[in-house]
């Protein structure tokens, strides 16, 4: 399937959920592309004082760059979110976003604190940001004027950026995938769909309505044209995924049965025995191990 490359930052709902988030939190909303390019849904005027004066400052600058590049790397990798804190005790949540199977982007909503800092981590800070020669005042004002989120908040903020997401994903992929249906026939649009979305949670009610089949008549057909049924090939693709995991990083068990879109670390392991005669754990015991993983890249 050739890749097509969509420009999320160019959707005027996103840009909304920026200005509405922005005006509730005080805390911008902000579209990272696949080349790590930033500040394409807010301007530096909506970046946190702290963070425009690091910024400005060239090892600030620097150590900021790695800091975003390596968040979005993880979940890029990962499929799941992820919410750290940075170098200034600042948290930025990264949400990734895959559109028909290819990484289009991050969602990132920050610049917020966990929880009003100590002394210990005014001291931590203070070390970390020598070189903008901060005060301890300094500091202080500037956390002061930071938006708290309480871990119970920072779940709401997450959840209604994932419906954000998952309707930004739907929309498009379903404008993909009715060109697709009209190049092809429904069971390899269906393939097709399953292929791009095996991260997703996919029901054989949700693939049949995407190729305006019943439940019934799609499974006939698929079973027909295809030798399996929908869910049993689902699967089977979602294991050669995991394999390449298993062969490829030190992900653990759990992670690795998240990332290829199966529920639990049980059910995964079944499937995979049942398909692959071997347990997860055995396979990747006997499996040959590269010097170094690739995190980097899409699976």
């Amino acid at each position: 399937m050739t890749t097509r490359h969509i420009d999320i930052a160019t959707k005027k709902i996103l840009h909304q959920y920026h200005a509405a988030i922005y005006r509730l939190l005080r805390i911008p909303l902000d579209w990272i592309t696949p080349d790590h390019r930033e500040f394409t849904l807010c301007g530096m005027d909506h970046c946190h004082p702290l963070c425009q004066k690091i910024i400005r400052h060239p090892l600030g600058k620097a150590a900021c760059a790695a800091f975003s590049a390596a968040q979005v790397t993880k979940c890029r990798f990962t499929g799941q979110s992820l919410a750290t804190a940075c170098h200034a005790g600042l948290t930025d949540m990264h949400i990734p976003i895959f559109i028909s199977g290819a990484y289009s982007g991050c969602l990132c909503v920050g610049q917020y604190l966990d929880q009003p800092p100590t002394a210990a981590d005014l001291d931590r800070v203070l070390r970390q940001l020598d070189y903008l020669g901060l005060t301890r005042s300094e500091l202080k004002q500037y956390y002061a004027e930071t938006t708290v989120l309480s871990a119970e908040r920072a779940r709401g903020l997450e959840e209604l950026l994932r419906m954000l997401a998952e309707y930004v994903c739907e929309t498009e992929d379903k404008l993909l995938l009715l060109e697709d249906i009209n190049r092809n026939t429904p069971t390899a649009a269906a393939r097709q769909f399953m292929e791009a979305n095996f991260k997703s949670r996919l029901t054989l009610e949700r693939i049949s309505r995407r190729v305006n089949l019943s439940v019934s008549r799609f499974s006939h057909l698929f079973r027909q044209q295809v030798g399996d049924s929908p869910l049993n090939y689902l699967n089977r693709f979602r294991c050669q995924k995991a394999g390449e995991l298993l062969r490829g990083t030190s992900l653990t068990i759990a992670e690795i049965a998240a990332a290829v879109g199966f529920t639990n670390q049980n059910h995964f392991a079944r499937t995979y025995r049942k398909i692959n005669a071997c347990s997860p754990t055995a396979f990747r015991a006997s499996a040959p191990r590269p010097a170094t993983a690739t995190p980097g890249r899409d699976f």
